[in-house]
């Protein structure tokens, strides 16, 4: 009952006895009915009262003793869940802090070597779109008609140096590191020139001018057809006797140690390098644009490197970045993440993570994209992302909001993709880099552990992580220096680039030329492997 019935009590009785106001009874029985109703009413309160006592003291009993090695005995769920929750925050709470410098100077490098290219290295055309130029060379006038010589203009739209400035200080660039199948068949190809032929100078007359190009007897009909002359000697020579107007030697350029027989007036238009008074059989295109020797070649295949081998682009080239707008956005990025990290983790663990993510990423866009150009730190900054994704599932329990980390984590990891599929960049580095920063960040970031089953789970998932590292970087080695087959998946080009313009990839998409066009003479100035 709510109200308690008022205790009778007379005089002599027990002095504990509430008296009550004078009433009048009816009866005795009435007296006595009255009296047990209240006496049962008080009891059935202190009853109520000693058990909610008893349980709160044994709740605070409990509490108290329960410690690291006693809660796994509780049986309620919600009271393991509290314990957990103080251990793990008073364990976060109490790991070191670490001054983030090592992402500062990463950074720091980064820009001053942008510098250092932008005042080395002219800049390209800044523009979104290659302009298609195509000119006449009326110096080379061959059997088949006046030489057309036509190519894309280099354009640059992150504001930055041409890509065989970044080529010559280090960017990665497969025929550069390898010995690379493609390229090597089309030397053998198109050099399988008869030793007995000799080299020399072609002489033919045309409208009362004497041209000549210096090349070997068997390719002198077809380069100027019936009438032409061949002299054992060079062009200069002939040149000095007054014989010939101009003189047509070696012109390398491309990316793809491209050659052409050009006066140098049509070598500068095309950004060639003019090797006067030699043959394309004579000169190492290749050599010259991926310089840092290591590429020499020998007599008689002058035109092969012998034994390219410059794999310290894997990792030169993420302090190397397409121009201003890149490195400023992957600086900001990597500042704002690695900061983070590098708090928690330390310098070690930041520089091993960044480092290792960056160059396997650039062993993976080298593989799927051998003739393109990559550069920049987007690979290693992939894996500082996918760290935070580990950081988050460790932390799980104590978050307040782990869903919209989440979320957040994803918008970024979205946001980097979509950023790859802009001209020059690479989302097959993203990728990989993303994949092995996920497996360094679990075998190297510090982890909060509690009980012994969370200690043995983390050393398996640590050893199967580094089993899968292994595999991975020496099947991506492999695969680069070896198997060189970059067409497993055909149609990935779109994860890469996407068409905002119609035929817009297929302009900034690395190319071969035809093999038997090649350094016959009558190819036309292809260029479109220099975008």
């Amino acid at each position: 009952d709510d109200s308690a019935p008022p205790l009778p009590g007379r005089d002599g009785e027990n002095s504990n006895a509430v008296p009550l106001p004078k009433r009048d009874y009816r009866s005795t029985q009435e007296y006595i009915e009255s009296r047990d109703e209240a006496l049962a009413y008080y009891r059935r309160r202190a009853t109520k009262e000693k058990a909610g006592s008893v349980r709160k003291a044994k709740s605070a009993k409990e509490d108290a003793q329960m410690t690291e090695e006693s809660w796994k005995n509780a049986r309620s769920q919600s009271v393991k869940d509290r314990i957990k929750q103080k251990f793990l925050k008073k364990k976060v709470e109490t790991m070191p802090v670490f001054s983030p410098w090592m992402i500062y100077l990463i950074t720091y490098a980064q820009l001053i070597v942008l510098i250092i290219l932008t005042y080395k290295g002219n800049f390209d055309t800044i523009a979104f779109v290659p302009k298609f130029v195509a000119y006449n060379i009326s110096t080379l006038v061959t059997a088949t008609g006046s030489e057309i010589s036509s190519f894309y203009e280099p354009i640059n739209f992150w504001i930055g140096p041409s890509k065989t400035v970044l080529i010559q200080n280090g960017a990665v660039f497969s025929p550069c590191m390898r010995k690379d199948h493609i390229i090597g068949a089309r030397y053998r190809k198109v050099f399988a020139i008869d030793k007995l032929s000799r080299d020399g100078c072609c002489v033919k007359e045309l409208r009362n001018v004497v041209r000549g190009i210096y090349t070997n007897e068997r390719k002198c009909n077809d380069l100027y057809g019936p009438g032409s002359t061949f002299y054992p000697q060079t062009c200069l020579k002939l040149r000095n006797q007054r014989v010939v107007s101009n003189e047509h030697s070696a012109c390398c350029y491309g990316l793809q140690g491209h050659c052409q027989l050009l006066t140098l007036p049509d070598c500068s238009k095309i950004g060639g390098t003019y090797h006067r008074n030699r043959t394309c059989e004579q000169v190492n295109c290749l050599g010259i644009l991926c310089g840092f020797g290591g590429l020499e070649a020998k007599a008689p295949r002058m035109y092969e490197p012998t034994d390219p081998n410059q794999w310290w682009r894997f990792f030169t080239a993420l302090f190397l970045h397409h121009g201003i707008i890149h490195v400023v956005i992957v600086a900001a990025a990597q500042i704002y993440i690695g900061r983070r990290i590098e708090r928690s983790a330390g310098w070690l663990r930041l520089f091993l993570i960044y480092f290792v993510s960056g160059m396997m990423a650039n062993v993976a866009a080298a593989y799927a994209n051998p003739y393109a150009v990559t550069v920049g730190g987007s690979g290693g900054l992939a894996g500082l992302l996918s760290v935070l994704f580990i950081e988050l599932f460790n932390m799980w329990a104590i978050l307040s909001d782990p869903i919209n980390e989440l979320s957040s984590l994803c918008f970024y990891l979205a946001l980097m993709f979509v950023i790859g599929t802009l001209p020059g960049l690479n989302n097959f580095a993203h990728l990989a880099g993303f994949i092995f920063g996920l497996l360094m960040a679990v075998l190297l970031l510090p982890y909060v552990s509690f009980g012994k089953w969370a200690i043995r789970r983390k050393r398996i998932i640590a050893g199967v992580s580094f089993t899968l590292l292994l595999i991975l970087i020496t099947t991506l080695l492999l695969f680069f220096s070896i198997v060189q087959s970059s067409e497993f998946c055909p149609k990935c080009d779109s994860f890469n680039c996407i068409d905002f313009l119609a035929n817009y990839c297929s302009k900034f998409r690395p190319t071969q030329a035809s093999s038997a066009a090649l350094y016959s003479g009558q190819e036309s100035a292809y260029y479109s492997d220099q975008n």
